[in-house]
């Protein structure tokens, strides 16, 4: 298409179409749109978080009244539920940086983050 389209454009051509259909837009993303809301499923948050990720400023969650910045993190698990740990707890921390959050439907695994994590921090 590029081969057929970019020389017709240099030489000064091209044919204006009509849109058919109603018009759509999508509104602008705002910083409200980045912040992580723990009581939505942890598919939401991971799309959050990817779609927010670098060079874009990043999805963040709020610690104690401080946001943390959260670059990078994947749906765990869907059927392992911490009963007894609040929504946002941290449950399970791997390698001193990788740590589990739990969710309403299941556990987050952050990848990446500005966070240091210990368990039983609670994310607002």
């Amino acid at each position: 298409m590029y081969l057929r389209v970019i020389p017709k454009l240099l030489e000064g051509f091209f044919q204006e179409k009509e849109q058919k259909g109603k018009s759509s837009f999508y509104r602008k993303f705002t910083p409200d749109d980045r912040k992580i809301n723990w009581h939505k499923s942890i598919y939401l948050i991971a799309r959050i978080i990817r779609s927010s990720t670098k060079p874009y400023p990043g999805a963040f969650a709020i610690i104690k009244d401080q946001e943390f910045i959260i670059w990078e993190a994947q749906v765990f698990d869907s059927q392992i539920n911490y009963q007894n740990a609040e929504i946002g707890e941290i449950v399970e921390i791997f390698n001193e940086k990788d740590f589990l959050v739990n969710g309403v439907d299941g556990t987050l695994l952050i990848r990446d983050s500005e966070i240091k994590p210990s368990l039983g921090l609670i994310f607002n």
